[in-house]
């Protein structure tokens, strides 16, 4: 995006900065109750691009009832709760150590992508712990690369990328984000 600076952050007339402003996001509805959710998650991504290879960088955080300033019990402002990434050409899994929530990539050979052709992807995220409350909601954040400024310290550099990288979600590419929901007693 020729409006990105510093990774994914943009800047608006001021020198304010916006880290999600041109990246996709889609939010969950307010929670209805209370719901924990513990452990690994992942995300089913399927995607396609017009170069030979794709990065994806995924985001999840939490947003507390009063983010919008309605005065809720939350802090008013986005909370990450864990982030995963994964390059396409390193996509393989190894069937042995792969699980359902939890995908185990090979990484010892390269695949290019075919310009063009839909790979479902599937992105581990880094462990996580968090309590939505009522009124709270969920986001994703997907995008081709991090923040330099909201995600330091794990942060990515691969140089300069040009391309247009497509994310799919419909009826024959169902991409998923999938959290372990802890039950609550």
């Amino acid at each position: 995006d020729p409006r990105w600076a510093a990774g994914v952050t943009v800047f608006d007339d001021r020198g304010v900065p916006d880290h999600v402003a041109r990246v996709n996001t889609f939010t969950t509805a307010p929670m209805a109750s209370d719901r924990e959710f513990t452990g690994h998650g992942v995300l089913t991504l399927f995607a396609s691009t017009d170069q030979s290879d794709l990065d994806v960088f995924v985001k999840v955080s939490l947003l507390p009832a009063d983010a919008d300033g309605d005065g809720g019990a939350g802090t008013g402002q986005p909370i990450k709760v864990s982030q995963g990434w994964l390059r396409a050409s390193h996509r393989a899994e190894d069937p042995e150590l792969t699980h359902d929530m939890r995908p185990f990539h090979r990484h010892t050979q390269v695949e290019p992508l075919t310009p063009g052709e839909i790979y479902e992807l599937r992105v581990e995220l880094l462990p996580m712990s968090f309590l939505a409350r009522a009124g709270d909601r969920i986001r994703l954040e997907i995008t081709n690369q991090d923040s330099l400024i909201a995600d330091a310290p794990m942060t990515h550099f691969y140089g300069t990328k040009v391309g247009t990288d497509t994310y799919h979600h419909d009826r024959a590419h169902p991409s998923t984000l999938r959290l372990h929901e802890r039950p609550r007693t």
